[in-house]
């Protein structure tokens, strides 16, 4: 454990250990700055001599872990867990404000001219996740001499981990080739009912895992359903419902694949705004699963964190 240190100025200096920062504090010589990191400032003049820090941030969709490290010792590491339930929160302000516009009560007017998006735009659920990140590492900067950045980021290949045999022409022909979504569906089903097989009768596009449960509209994740069938289902999964063979149907998400593939460009800038071009290394992480083992910054240090932090911080 390290106390964090602040020279008379203000500047970062290197961490002290708990005994040296409580005499400190007891000479009067220190006074408590921030308590979380526990973060001394110093009231008397010192050498500003400081050691280079890395920091090495692993980048992440739902966690980032960051770890600094001096002459092979680790003197900072946590886990930022990202928001996500921003999507959530601006679906639900939609619905109010056009609720508004039912009633003769103030509201914004509808927007016609604001369609033009910058380039490098990104969604608010996903530019949230870059400045929770940029932010994490602005607080180590806060209370380290940080040198330099060492930013991992994961390049996915989304069709291959759908289709580990695909290559060549067949990535531009996808599963729905030569179909409408509907038709596709009635030929993927066999114009049945998915779970009762009922035929001869309408049918009803169903997910089999719920969008309100994390499901999304992919081909795969859809099924047909009778009426009874469909309600009965209601808000459970396919697998809940005592279906699991319609359940195995349902490929895995890639939103989290493509959050991190998303925002990395966004990350690696702000950092390079904000610490300097010099200052920042990318290092790639190849992926094709999402459970694959992570080509970590720091091997020792970085891959290791999630098991050795002591406890899990808060959201940014």
């Amino acid at each position: 454990m390290k106390v964090f240190v602040l020279s008379r100025s203000g500047e970062p200096l290197m961490p002290t250990t708990p005994r040296r920062a409580r005499l400190w504090l007891k000479a009067g010589k220190a006074r408590v700055l921030h308590r979380d990191p526990f973060t001394i400032q110093l009231s008397f003049e010192t050498t500003g001599y400081t050691q280079p820090v890395t920091v090495g941030v692993d980048t992440g969709s739902q966690t980032v872990g960051i770890a600094a490290i001096t002459k092979s010792e680790v003197v900072y590491q946590a886990e930022v867990y990202l928001r996500t339930d921003i999507t959530k929160d601006l679906l639900q302000r939609r619905q109010y404000r056009r609720n508004r516009r039912s009633r003769k009560t103030r509201y914004r007017p509808r927007r016609f001219a604001n369609r033009r998006r910058s380039p490098g735009w990104l969604p608010p659920s996903l530019w949230a996740k870059v400045e929770a990140t940029v932010k994490a590492v602005r607080l180590v900067a806060s209370v380290l001499p940080v040198y330099q950045i060492k930013v991992e980021v994961g390049s996915f290949d989304t069709q291959r981990m759908q289709n580990p045999e695909i290559s060549g022409l067949e990535y531009h022909q996808g599963q729905l080739q030569g179909y409408h979504l509907r038709e596709y569906l009635l030929q993927k089903w066999q114009r049945c009912c998915s779970y009762c097989g009922a035929s001869g009768l309408q049918l009803q596009i169903e997910h089999i895992v719920p969008k309100a449960r994390g499901g999304s509209d992919r081909a795969s994740n859809l099924a047909l359903a009778c009426l009874p069938c469909n309600l009965r289902k209601g808000n459970q999964t396919a697998v809940e419902f005592g279906f699991p063979q319609v359940q195995a149907h349902a490929q895995a998400q890639l939103k989290d694949a493509t959050h991190v593939s998303s925002v990395k460009t966004a990350v690696v800038q702000q950092f390079r705004d904000l610490f300097g071009p010099d200052q920042v290394t990318i290092t790639m992480a190849m992926k094709r699963s999402t459970s694959a083992s992570r080509c970590s910054t720091f091997p020792n240090h970085t891959s290791m964190m999630r098991s050795r932090l002591p406890a899990p911080l808060e959201k940014w």
